[in-house]
């Protein structure tokens, strides 16, 4: 393979060479004479040559010539095809969310011809596994496992993927939380009523405080005011126990390290903020939920705002979108999908031009060398 393979039409230049040789004028070989009396006169007549002399000299010339062109058109070497075997690449896309990958038990298949891309968004995931599978020989197959919620995938990420790669659907479970307050969905029909109620805030956070459990509710009631929650995992559900709850001592005894990514999301803020006053962990084994210790009275304002950093981790780990009961249909994904398509790759090196542009300096060396002795 050739980097420019258009350079090969310098080898018409290899004529240049053979011109100069045929053109060059050559000096007449003086010889002394003691007297010039007993050579006739004779005219002097034009002599043209047309046979070629210094075959060598011409040879070396030819040569520099033909290794210059060479070198410009770029030798790659190992272009082989980079494997034999027939084998499809493939590259499985499995959806993150929390709707698809409750209750999955995902089961991976190692091996050079195969990646596994796990993903929140399976438009990113479709992206990272084309570029993935456009590097590999051969046949190449994107496969993708979801529960395909409505608005999961876009037809725009499908029709970024190169035409020879082959594109299956496998569809797990779906498992959307709960609907937000004032959401109602009948077939494909969905309505929302407003003002939504912050009923459904208070599922997903309680507080615990004893004496001033009052006072916790009313703070409960003001942090939710304005930043509502209106769904979350049941996992993510979060109880705020404040100092005068009789269990405190015993839930602080027991409190286990938090373990999952949503958990952590949810009290990270508040644990930034407030590393003195807040505590959290899980109450065991399990995703139950989980508990957050705070050192503050129920009625500070400081309460209301741990509470409300609570309450917006809450939101960004269930959005909306993971509520939606309605998926893409089973027609939808058939159109999509595609066998894939065989293709031959090649792997190729790094031009070696260099290589041969040193030997074109040696030889213009030998060629001043021998131009210079015949001279």
């Amino acid at each position: 393979m050739w980097a420019q393979p258009w350079a090969w039409l310098g080898l018409i230049g290899l004529a240049a060479p053979v011109a100069i040789h045929l053109l060059a004028r050559h000096h007449a070989v003086r010889t002394a004479f003691p007297t010039l009396r007993f050579i006739d006169a004779s005219e002097l007549n034009a002599i043209q040559r047309h046979r070629l002399t210094d075959i060598p000299l011409l040879l070396v010339r030819l040569l520099l010539v033909a290794l210059a062109v060479a070198a410009i058109a770029g030798p790659r070497f190992g272009s082989a095809p980079a494997v034999a075997d027939e084998e499809i690449a493939h590259a499985t896309v499995y959806d993150m969310t929390p709707s698809a990958a409750a209750g999955r038990s995902d089961s991976f298949i190692e091996g050079p011809r195969r990646a596994h891309i796990g993903a929140e968004s399976l438009d990113a995931g479709l992206m990272a596994a084309a570029a993935w599978a456009s590097r590999q020989p051969r046949g190449r197959e994107i496969i993708v496992v979801s529960d395909f919620q409505r608005g999961s995938i876009s037809e725009a990420a499908i029709g970024r993927v190169p035409h020879d790669i082959g594109l299956r659907f496998e569809r797990v479970p779906s498992r959307p939380g709960p609907l937000p307050q004032g959401l109602s969905i009948d077939g494909e029909r969905a309505r929302m009523t407003w003002p939504a109620s912050a009923m459904a805030s208070a599922r997903a956070i309680a507080v615990v405080a004893g004496t001033d459990q009052a006072a916790a509710e009313r703070t409960l009631a003001a942090a939710l005011s304005v930043t509502p929650v209106y769904a979350t995992a049941p996992d993510l559900s979060v109880t705020v126990v404040f100092p005068k709850a009789p269990e405190r001592e015993a839930l602080a005894a027991v409190l286990q390290a938090i373990d999952q990514r949503e958990q952590f999301a949810v009290v990270k803020t508040a644990l930034a903020r407030w590393p003195s006053r807040v505590q959290a962990g899980r109450r065991g084994p399990g995703r139950d939920g989980f508990v957050v210790l705070v050192d503050a009275e129920p009625s500070s304002p400081d309460a209301v705002e741990i509470i409300s950093s609570l309450a917006a981790g809450l939101g960004e780990t269930a959005p909306a979108s993971e509520s939606d009961p309605r998926t893409i249909p089973d027609e939808q994904l058939k159109r999509w999908e595609r066998a894939p398509r065989p293709v031959d790759l090649r792997e190729a090196g790094e031009p070696q031009g260099r290589w041969l542009w040193m030997g074109v300096v040696a030889l213009l060396g030998i060629e001043t060398w021998m131009r210079r002795r015949a001279a």
